[in-house]
């Protein structure tokens, strides 16, 4: 991970650091608590996701709403997950060149509904970018089709949950900047305008562009896997 330490972040950043030439790691876990983030360091890569489980097992009781842990595009294979395959695969043949109308109907294109496309405009001064939805997948959860239409070129951080919209626009900042595809494990709790907050587990994949304009692009998709049920 980039190592990020902003009051503004939430969540939980992890990175493996080797120890010895044996191959064994100890994974470092910076865990957001109140206005500060605190080092955890677990022993096994086994002892980390048990406390990220334990972490996650109650988002909204201690603040820990949104929850990730980067993984290596080689899990991809592992878990035999063809759908996020195949949109990399095919989201690389735009990577020399596309233009926000290109990714748009890139996204739409998936049958699924699972595929978003994000573009980020230069802050003012030098800050941070704004990062807006051109195209968000029927099948997100998090919004109603009235809140999809209204989102459409606004403000991510405009959402009906501010935070989750910031903690998103963050995710595609890091992608631009690395270049590269993202894969994030993520347990998230999203809060809605009206309703229950929504709990949802996934697996998420940004591909980063550069248009044809110098434009950011991140198209961002995702597997949703079952929530395991506590007593």
């Amino acid at each position: 991970e980039d190592g990020i330490r902003d009051t503004s972040v939430t969540g939980v950043q992890t990175c493996a650091l080797p120890i010895s030439s044996s191959g064994q790691v100890e994974v470092v876990l910076s865990v957001r608590s109140g206005q500060e983030w605190v080092e955890e360091t677990a022993s096994t890569p086994v002892a980390a996701l048990a406390r990220l489980e334990a972490l996650v097992s109650g988002p909204s009781a201690n603040g820990q709403r949104f929850l990730s842990v980067r993984q290596p595009i080689a899990v991809l294979f592992r878990d035999k997950q063809r759908y996020l395959l195949g949109m990399l695969q095919e989201a690389r043949s735009l990577l020399g060149g596309t233009d926000v109308d290109a990714a748009v109907r890139f996204a739409a294109s998936d049958a699924t509904g699972r595929s978003s496309i994000a573009i980020g405009t230069p802050g003012q001064d030098g800050g941070r970018s704004r990062w807006s939805w051109q195209h968000i997948g029927s099948a997100i959860r998090f919004y109603t089709p009235e809140e999809r239409s209204r989102l459409l070129g606004a403000d991510i951080r405009k959402a009906p949950d501010a935070e989750y919209g910031e903690w998103c626009a963050e995710a595609y900042d890091r992608a631009i900047a690395s270049g590269e595809p993202l894969i994030d494990d993520i347990r998230a709790l999203v809060m809605r305008k009206t309703g229950a907050p929504v709990e949802s587990r996934y697996r998420r994949l940004l591909v980063p562009f550069t248009g044809t304009d110098g434009q950011s692009i991140v198209l961002v998709t995702s597997y949703f896997t079952p929530l395991q049920q506590t007593a």
